[in-house]
């Protein structure tokens, strides 16, 4: 049985790019060898971290149904965090480099994190983690 929570988390992230967006990446890791695949994938996911620091979250969502596509759901629950943490990166840029920010963006972000962050507590809580 699916967690109900993860599954809300992940249905969260998804919205944020399409499948069209994850195409030209699946393609590519398509092409490498079937042994090689995982760490490609492991390599891929290691830069979440990053664009998470630049505020990227479709680049976060990308790389979920990237990874969902080839069966991959280990760092569902790390990418819920990187998701939130590029947002609040992106809503602080925005703050930052505009004289006038773009309030609509802003409350976008500011819900995208909250909502990530109460899925992640409802998770940790189903999961029995304080």
């Amino acid at each position: 049985m699916v967690d109900p929570a993860l599954h809300q988390a992940r249905e969260l992230i998804l919205n944020v790019s399409t499948a069209k967006d994850a195409k030209p990446i699946i393609d590519c890791v398509k092409d490498i060898p079937v042994s090689k695949r995982s760490h490609k994938l492991t390599e891929y996911y290691n830069t979440a971290e990053h664009l998470a620091s630049k505020g990227d979250t479709k680049a976060i969502s990308v790389m979920l149904r990237v990874l969902e596509y080839f069966g991959n759901f280990s760092h569902d629950r790390m990418l819920l965090h990187y998701i939130g943490q590029a947002a609040a990166n992106h809503a602080l840029h925005e703050l930052k480099s505009e004289d006038h920010p773009n309030h609509k963006d802003m409350l976008k972000a500011i819900t995208l994190i909250s909502m990530a962050f109460a899925d992640a507590n409802k998770i940790n809580a189903y999961l029995g983690i304080k």
